[in-house]
């Protein structure tokens, strides 16, 4: 079977968009072809990489059709992961030749074939999709507030998340939906597109499996999936993982966060091609900001040096004073700032000193300014010092990178804990999850970690 797959997207999407269409290479059945249809801005249309994808899957064949976004020039758009390569879907049906198609947004991965999905029943439908859970996820007046922010939608009961759609192009262009979708554009919608696209197909659209459509935000959300009555049914598709995942908010996209729910299955597909420099430096990069936020790697880096400079005599170059006194590094250590109403003051018998009197000559600067970090970093290059002999310490991980954290790296997490609260000797660690989320549930030496380390949220939740 030969399946009509589109995405729309832009130059910064472009890996992302590879990554889907590799997932949907690796887990076709042996008697399904793609067809994939890529909408994006004119001028971006001679991309290697995704000529290496066509080229690489014989299942594979892979269409570029440009767009000229002077069309779309006055959309408004209210959410900052959106871009305006998402209106293009709405001109689908003057664009392609087939009756029918699959519509995936980039953002995803695809961890089945798609047989079954294309061959939903469509006649009587618009579009079908996947019932956008979060609208369940909030009150009966949070609901009825959005519904009145459409404007036109009766009820909410039809709408879908229209990351992954089945559109019967057919009927769409039969009705003149398209010209119905255009006359929306300018339409201060709060989900753009998604709005347009529920309001026009409102009575005309099919509700798929959640299989199809599973947001990863809610994998490790499965309790709060019940108790907000989504049906058993729904949970086991969620369970299984197996259809398509959709990384459909910001704190679950695995490019930006490693270790959230299902990052390691998008990981595992991207690693396809690890021999792309895309894909190195997206690697590297992300390696990086992981290591550059644990307090093991504070621990190295400080290590490897003969001085040790905190720049700024503030609340939190305070607070990381104490945790290097606390770990044996007082010989090392010096304060500095450039207010002269600090210079001369003394912290637990360390003088706080200009920065120029401090020698550059192997000493790590630790740039302790939490509102004005890229400011404060850019002062210390410019004052001579390499910015590999800088070290920015952020205060505290975003709540983000608690809640959304796979189980699987619970224990590594709470490792790094120990790090910042106990040092390098870490008394009280044990590498065994079950044993540490009872120690910290019955030993009354750890409560205070609760809040601080957002512990009801994750290695805490359920318990």
């Amino acid at each position: 079977m030969r399946i009509p797959v589109v995405f729309a997207t832009d130059k910064n999407y472009i890996f992302y968009t590879c990554v889907a269409i590799t997932s949907l290479a690796k887990y076709a059945a042996s008697d399904t072809e793609y067809n994939i249809y890529i909408l994006i801005d004119e001028g971006d249309t001679d991309n290697l990489l995704l000529n290496k994808v066509d080229k690489r899957y014989s299942n594979i064949h892979i269409q570029m059709i440009q767009i000229d976004k002077e069309i779309f020039k006055n959309v408004i758009i209210n959410n900052r992961h959106i871009t305006k390569a998402t209106f293009y879907r709405l001109v689908l049906s003057q664009l392609l030749n087939v009756d029918k198609c699959i519509y995936l947004d980039s953002d995803i991965l695809v961890t089945d074939d798609l047989q079954d999905l294309f061959s939903v029943d469509m006649d009587e439908y618009y579009i079908a999709g996947c019932r956008d859970i979060w609208i369940d996820m909030i009150s009966e007046e949070e609901r009825e507030e959005r519904r009145k922010r459409t404007g036109q939608i009766p009820s909410l009961k039809e709408y879908i998340n229209a990351g992954v759609m089945v559109m019967n192009l057919r009927k769409i262009k039969e009705d003149k939906l398209d010209h119905i979708f255009m006359r929306h554009l300018e339409q201060n919608y709060l989900f753009e597109d998604q709005d347009i696209i529920n309001i026009c197909c409102y009575g005309k659209i099919k509700h798929l499996p959640a299989r199809w459509n599973i947001f990863t935000v809610f994998l490790g959300e499965l309790t709060s999936l019940r108790q907000s009555g989504i049906s058993e049914n729904v949970l086991i598709e969620y369970k299984e993982k197996k259809g398509i995942l959709h990384y459909a908010t910001l704190p679950v996209r695995p490019w930006k966060h490693p270790f959230c729910f299902a990052g390691s299955e998008w990981w595992n597909i991207a690693s396809e091609w690890k021999e792309e420099k895309v894909y190195q430096e997206m690697k590297a990069g992300i390696e990086e900001k992981v290591e550059e936020g644990q307090w093991s790697y504070y621990m190295r880096r400080c290590r490897k040096y003969q001085k040790i400079a905190i720049f700024g005599f503030t609340y939190y170059g305070r607070m990381f004073c104490d945790w290097l006194l606390n770990n044996g590094f007082k010989s090392k250590l010096v304060i500095c700032d450039n207010d002269p109403k600090k210079k001369g003051q003394i912290y637990k018998g360390i003088h706080v000193i200009a920065l120029g009197e401090v020698g550059k000559e192997g000493t790590l600067f630790i740039n302790c300014s939490q509102r004005r970090s890229d400011e404060v970093t850019e002062m210390l290059l410019q004052s001579s010092i390499d910015r590999e002999n800088i070290l920015v310490y952020i205060h505290s991980k975003k709540i983000e990178c608690y809640i959304y954290l796979d189980e699987k790296y619970y224990i590594n997490e709470l490792k790094d804990i120990f790090y910042r609260e106990r040092g390098s000797e870490m008394y009280g660690f044990q590498d065994d999850l079950y044993v540490m989320q009872r120690e910290l549930l019955l030993n009354s030496e750890y409560q205070n970690w609760h809040d601080r380390y957002q512990m009801k949220n994750w290695i805490l939740k359920g318990k």
